[in-house]
């Protein structure tokens, strides 16, 4: 999917910065960047108006364990 032409430039931005965090996470853990976050999950978040721990919960996909773990990297990112 070509989220560019799904999300708004705004939210597409967003979802940029989102994907280079969770490539520098995937990459600390040497593990695959879906792991941390699927595309549809950064989306999802590049939508909201202010990401925190308790409303990343609300993505399908992302439960406590995930929220916990990595929220506090993407809930800074404007």
């Amino acid at each position: 999917m070509d989220y560019r032409e799904v999300l708004d430039p705004i939210c597409f931005e967003r979802f940029s910065k989102f994907r280079e965090t969770r490539k520098t996470l995937a990459a600390a853990e040497n593990a695959p960047a879906y792991t941390i976050f699927t595309d549809e999950e950064l989306a999802e978040l590049s939508k909201m108006e202010e990401v925190t721990i308790a409303n990343m919960k609300s993505v399908k996909g992302i439960g406590d364990k995930k929220a916990d773990k990595y929220g506090q990297h993407f809930i800074s990112i404007k």
